[in-house]
């Protein structure tokens, strides 16, 4: 792999080839029932091209989302513009970095999804990021995370090993070839990728971009206490967006989370 120079992962071809790798939106549905469940407004953070802030607001709901990716956002709002105008007008983004940002507003239902809190490295950093949901979040209201689950096995498996997948630009047809690495370092929990998507036309390549990223990954226990630390508490956990319960099987987490001694309706 080229290591000479890397992009963003979220910017230029990679931004583009963001909704390309995820071309159906499964996670959708279950968004829109926590919305129809706990109401708006609503707050995404890391809302990226709006795979779910679009289908939320189509879905008639109030949501803002932020991003610190300014391409992300570009194409999000051009993605808006296909959209009614009473689903523009439900929909508001906004460039931030999600520990640093204050929109001046209460949220019913604030959630991250995807991942997202993989990017906030340091403990700091993500006490950093539920402080500032924590202030944005109504007393009665409810904040959400879904993250993956961290698999030690199939980690360590596939660890240093290289992925190649293949796919077709929606628009043109061209062939995109995408090359994926991860190295993980098991003491700190950290992964980082090495990822480097190729495109080609008649056989020749046309775009070639790369990137390296670093992520971490968490156990349920330490964000339950980091989580605390912050004024939260989890009333709710489950192994997946389905309501299946979280046990070691699981492939994700997710957390229903409330100011600690707040109130929510009947449990």
């Amino acid at each position: 792999m080229n290591k000479e120079h890397y992009e963003s992962e979220y910017e230029g071809f990679f931004a583009e080839f963001y909704d390309i790798l995820q071309p159906t939106v499964h996670d959708a549905p279950a968004y829109i029932k926590f919305a129809k469940e706990f109401g708006d407004p609503i707050l995404e953070l890391g809302c990226g091209t709006g795979r779910l802030l679009i289908p939320i607001a189509k879905n008639g709901f109030k949501i803002t989302g932020i991003d610190s990716s300014g391409e992300m956002l570009a194409i999000c709002r051009s993605k808006l513009e296909q959209e009614e105008k009473e689903t523009q007008n439900r929909a508001t983004l906004v460039k931030a970095d999600m520990r640093d940002f204050n929109l001046g507003e209460k949220f019913k239902l604030i959630f991250t999804a995807c991942n997202t809190i993989f990017h906030l490295l340091e403990a700091e950093d993500l006490r950093k990021a539920l402080r500032c949901v924590h202030k944005h979040l109504a007393e009665d209201g409810v904040f959400i995370i879904d993250i993956s689950a961290p698999n030690i096995p199939f980690m360590v498996e596939t660890n240093n090993k290289e992925f190649v997948s293949e796919y077709t630009h929606p628009e043109t047809g061209r062939k995109i070839i995408n090359r994926f690495k991860a190295v993980y370092d098991f003491l700190n929990q950290i992964e980082t990728d090495e990822i480097v998507l190729e495109e080609y036309e008649n056989g020749k390549i046309t775009r070639q971009a790369t990137a390296k990223v670093t992520l971490t990954y968490f156990f349920p226990r330490e964000l339950r206490t980091i989580l605390q630390s912050c004024g939260f508490e989890v009333f709710k956990e489950y192994g997946s967006l389905n309501g299946e319960p979280l046990t070691s099987k699981s492939q994700n987490i997710v957390f229903l989370c409330r100011k600690r001694g707040a109130k929510y309706g009947s449990e």
